[in-house]
Parts: C-alpha cells; structure tokens; sequence
C-alpha cells in the first residue's frame, strides 16, 4: 500500500520547477558573481546609493528606473529580479567604475553578456512559476504547456 500511495504523489509543481533551477543555477553561479557583488557595492551604503543615482543621471536614466534589489542565493526568482535590474543600469556601473575607486567589481562585457544569458534561461522559469503560483490555480493544460515551452526554449538553446 506504501508503494501504491507513493506511486499517485503528485508533487508541487512550483517545487519542481525550484529545484531544476536552483540546479542549473549551481552550475552557472560564478557568472553572476560579479554582477551580484556590484549590486552589493551599490546597496551597502546610502552614500554609494546615492553616488549610483549620480552615474545613473551621467549616463541618462531616468531616476525613477525601478532600483538595483540584492538577491537572495536560495531564491533564484529573486537572483532572476536583480540580474534582470542590474542589467537595465549596466552603463551606469560603468561610470561608477570611472568615478569610484573602491569599485573593483566591474562586470566585464563577457560577464554581462552571461548574465544576460542567464537571465533569458530564467525567464521562461518564472513565467511559469507565476502562472502556477498564483491564487487561481491553473488548469493541467496550461501547466504542461508552459512546461513543454520551456523544454522546447531549453533545446533551442542548449549550444548557447
């Protein structure tokens, strides 16, 4: 009886998809290191907040452009948000780079280009993880074919 129960388990789906996730993220989390310690530099103190909003005018963003957010390593949706944040002010680093000394992170443009990367094969992720984590639950159909999307983005690009 123990097998027949553990045979019809259906696990969440949304805990599935994590784990995939958090996965392929241990693979490739090196390349996000130096963006994650830039967003780092620039949330540690309100005075380098408020020199990165000065890089940020220099180089013509808006200011109300929503903000640099810190990720939390267990949460990729949230590695997802500040990738997808810190790229939106990749010039604005830059400049930080030319005016702060102490700033010794600077992504290089092979690292934004990974996070770039990275953050486009999150994107289908948390798509679907929104559509299925909401408070009306989704229908099988949706979920397995956002589940077939994702395998068909995942084979389209497996060379990249």
């Amino acid at each position: 009886q123990k097998d027949l129960v553990s045979f019809f388990h259906v696990r969440c789906s949304a805990h599935i998809l994590n784990l995939i996730v958090q996965d392929g993220l241990a693979v490739i989390g090196e390349a996000v290191e130096k963006i994650r310690d830039s967003v780092k530099f620039v949330k540690s103190s309100e005075s380098r907040e408020i020199m990165f909003q000065n890089c940020m005018e220099t180089v013509g963003i808006p200011l109300d452009e929503p903000g640099l957010v810190m990720d939390v390593t267990t949460r990729w949706n949230s590695t997802h948000l500040m990738l997808s944040r810190a790229i939106n002010f990749k010039e604005a680093f830059r400049n930080l780079a030319e005016v702060e000394r102490s700033y010794k992170t600077l992504p290089s443009d092979l690292e934004w280009e990974r996070g770039e990367m990275i953050c486009q094969f999150l994107q289908p992720f948390a798509e679907i993880t929104k559509l299925i984590s909401g408070s009306s639950y989704p229908t099988a159909n949706l979920y397995f074919m956002q589940v077939w999307n994702i395998k068909m983005w995942l084979r389209d690009h497996e060379d990249s």
